[in-house]
């Protein structure tokens, strides 16, 4: 099965460089299997090349990357998760909506086909890519204009604008492997009703998804607020995350609603865990409460904002923020994210953060029990200066890019760019609640990256770990430092 985090928990792993993919969220809606002429050795020279030129950009031979490997024998090697977007098919579109493996072979012919291994391992993906992402069917394109299948081959790419490729794609039996996925058009399983609360999702590959609603809302916090912000915030944001949804019965997976995808964090979905069964309320009934990025130090009430008279809830007035910027991002009704962050690094409980944005509010379940009370989060604010870039920051901080764009990507445009002035919040080391000497792996670290930070060797944390030869790690293991 596929992890909440994206891995196939049947596959190896050997974690690729972050910035061979895009910082995009790849969507999942199709499967593309590539064609690769060689062994996993040649492959894995290109992958893990750190070969650039006088510019900094990666050259044609080190540049690819893919979700993983599909080995002679069906044994399956994954580099990415599946919520990356790997530079492989050519062009943006697929690159960010289809996943990607390579097949090993390919040798003498170019065009041998698959082994019975191979077809198996990708009928395995696919199948359960098709259940992971809600896909109504499982089919080839019925002709070159044909953009709803699922299952295209890399040569097929040219549609979205990808350039015609060598990829010796007749490789790939079709027959075969929808045969081995039951038929043709196979259908995804349909959800179920968790039990308790739940609300129904409009997924983007246009699926009705029934969830529970503590499932969902940690499908949410890492794209309404992201990992790495002060505990308290993500727990005001999950509350109101929740009664949003709740209020609304059912809601789109995109910024209609609230932005809903595949990724998960250890903080954000502990933050849903400490909240579990708490909602904001008016009179007893959940509320739908209205958040945004930030303020210009006082956040305005739906008419304030210009709408309709029917959008005026008494929870929902104007009130001064300290989120310490001087221009509204968002509508301005309701929680401000800064704001809201704000008041967590200077002490403020999640509630008192409801509270404060939304006057009057009960908060349903507050004291029924709803979970533990976390501590607030380690992170500090860094102020971007000019010449500064994600990677510099980063180094500084002895974290991966990808640790900082996370938590701050709602005030990054663009990753190559960054706004001299921005406030970005760095998160800090994870550590286990009295044992200083235990980390807790995060998303995006590496035995590398974690030696710089340390001050050591990769060699000293594998000793300390008994980790022998393994230099992958994986994310929520517990890591002595040496």
């Amino acid at each position: 099965m596929i992890t909440a985090d994206g891995w196939l928990d049947w596959a190896a792993r050997a974690p690729g460089p972050l910035d061979k993919c895009y910082t995009a969220v790849n969507r999942g809606i199709g499967y593309v299997p590539h064609s690769a002429v060689g062994f996993y050795g040649g492959w894995a020279s290109r992958l893990f090349s750190g070969e650039r030129r006088a510019d900094g950009r990666y050259t044609a031979y080190a540049a690819a990357s893919v979700h993983g490997w599909v080995a002679y024998d069906g044994s399956v090697t994954q580099h990415y998760p599946l919520s990356a977007s790997c530079w492989a098919s050519g062009s943006e579109y697929p690159n960010t909506n289809f996943i990607a493996f390579e097949n090993e072979g390919g040798f003498d012919p170019e065009d041998e086909l698959l082994t019975p291994a191979q077809v198996q391992a990708n009928a395995r993906i696919i199948r359960e890519l098709a259940a992971w992402r809600g896909w109504p069917e499982i089919r080839r394109p019925h002709d070159d204009g044909d953009t709803a299948a699922r299952l295209y081959e890399h040569h097929e790419c040219v549609r979205w604008g990808s350039a015609p490729t060598a990829c010796p794609s007749r490789r790939i039996p079709w027959d075969s492997i929808l045969a081995a996925l039951g038929e043709g058009t196979s259908p995804a399983p349909a959800p179920q009703p968790a039990p308790g609360r739940t609300v129904i999702v409009h997924l983007e590959t246009g699926v009705d998804a029934v969830m529970d609603i503590d499932e969902y809302a940690q499908g949410v916090l890492p794209y309404e607020m992201g990992s790495g912000w002060p505990v308290e915030a993500l727990k005001a944001q999950a509350v109101a995350a929740k009664s949003y949804a709740l209020a609304a019965g059912a809601v789109f997976s995109d910024t209609r609603s609230q932005v809903y995808g595949p990724l998960r964090y250890p903080d954000t979905d502990a933050a849903v865990e400490a909240v579990r069964g708490v909602y904001l309320a008016k009179e007893g009934q959940i509320v739908m409460p209205f958040y945004f990025g930030h303020c210009n130090g006082r956040t305005r009430s739906p008419a304030q904002a210009g709408w309709n008279a029917a959008s005026n809830r008494p929870y929902l007035k104007g009130v001064e923020c300290a989120c310490g910027n001087t221009a509204y991002f968002g509508h301005g009704i309701g929680m401000c994210q800064r704001g809201a962050q704000t008041m967590a690094l200077q002490g403020s409980s999640f509630d008192e953060i409801l509270r404060h944005f939304y006057t009057g509010i009960e908060i349903l379940g507050l004291d029924s029990g709803s979970g533990p009370i976390l501590t607030p989060a380690n992170a500090t604010v860094y102020v971007v200066v000019e010449g500064d870039t994600l990677l510099s920051i980063a180094v500084r901080f002895g974290l991966d890019w990808g640790a900082i764009y996370t938590p701050n990507r709602h005030l990054i445009s663009d990753p190559n760019v960054l706004p001299v002035g921005c406030q970005l919040v760095i998160p800090r080391p994870a550590t286990e609640e009295g044992q200083p000497d235990v980390y807790v792996v995060q998303p995006g670290d590496t035995l590398f990256a974690l030696s710089r930070r340390w001050g050591c060797g990769v060699d000293d944390i594998a000793a300390a770990n008994g980790l022998g030869s393994e230099t992958l790690i994986r994310v929520g293991q517990r890591l002595r430092k040496p």
